[in-house]
């Protein structure tokens, strides 16, 4: 089996990333975590950070019996998700559900290649890598439990050591909205996603939205949608549009935006603007063959 250091990538030198669109993930991103520690904290902030830039996680099922083997619908979510992040807290260990969980995420991370990345919130990195403290007490028990098969024991406390031991975001004696601010945007700027510039002060939005999205028909399969904004000028057509956008682009494998198509087309005709979308969609590896278009 490789090695987790030349397959699992580390925050810090992946900063320059973009994980490739090779397939169609359910989900963004994957978060395991211990509800009782951080649900209603720290979760429900990177959650909230998450919304807020169009990055689409995977929520658990609150009413999740504990105890109980990793559900199938479970491990379907982990298998559909891009990005997998661990949030370690004082009582992840003591859960055999979270130690489950992360046994399954580094599996798919070390077969697939995909990210994990650890964040420790209110744990020290070095308790949680050599399982001190409270993880030593959390291990006891589940050795004591579980004296018939300890092999289940002692793959979860390499899956801790591995994952602890990727470079990621230590919580502790830090502002955390600043902190999930700058998670947030490392995901996003993993997952290749491009928003559209907005102003902070936006209002009277909610409902010219909802009646754009009815219009487009975001649920019908394997339908071409078009709809036109007129009205004067400095109505906020253009911005409309850019929230628009930057609520639903993530539901699509490729998008792209193309700021005043009237010009591109008084100089190139239809062509011209069939080009420039090719070009955003395919990259610039096969800029080559749209230019002989």
């Amino acid at each position: 089996m490789a090695s987790t250091k030349s397959i699992i990538q580390s925050k810090s030198n992946s900063n320059s990333s973009i994980i490739p669109l090779e397939e169609k993930f359910a989900y963004d991103v994957f978060v395991s975590f211990r509800g009782t520690d951080t649900r209603c904290n720290i979760i429900d902030h990177l959650f909230a950070a998450f919304k807020r830039k169009g990055i689409v996680p995977f929520k658990d099922d609150k009413n999740l019996k504990k105890g109980k083997p990793i559900a199938p619908g479970l491990l379907r979510a982990i298998e559909g998700s891009h990005i997998f992040i661990v949030v370690f807290s004082k009582n992840y260990a003591f859960s055999t559900w979270c130690l489950q969980e992360l046994d399954q995420i580094l599996c798919f991370a070390l077969i697939s290649g995909r990210l994990v990345l650890p964040i420790f919130y209110d744990v020290d990195p070095s308790e949680v890598r050599h399982q001190k403290g409270r993880y030593a007490k959390a291990f006891e028990k589940h050795e004591e439990r579980l004296k018939h098969d300890l092999e289940v024991v002692t793959r979860w406390r390499t899956a801790l050591r591995q994952v602890a031991n990727i470079t990621g975001w230590d919580l502790r004696h830090k502002y955390q909205s600043a902190e999930i601010e700058k998670i947030a945007q490392h995901i996003m700027d993993l997952l290749g996603h491009k928003f559209l510039s907005l102003p902070k002060d936006l209002v009277g939005m909610t409902s010219p939205l909802e009646e754009l999205e009815k219009l487009l028909f975001l649920d019908s399969a394997n339908d071409v949608q078009v709809v036109g904004i007129y009205g004067v000028r400095g109505i906020g057509k253009s911005t409309l549009a850019a929230v628009l956008y930057n609520k639903i682009f993530h539901e699509f494998e490729v998008c792209c935006v193309i700021e005043d198509v009237s010009t591109i087309y008084r100089a190139d005709g239809p062509i011209g603007v069939q080009k420039q979308i090719l070009r955003q969609i395919l990259k610039e590896e096969h800029l080559r063959g749209v230019e002989s278009l």
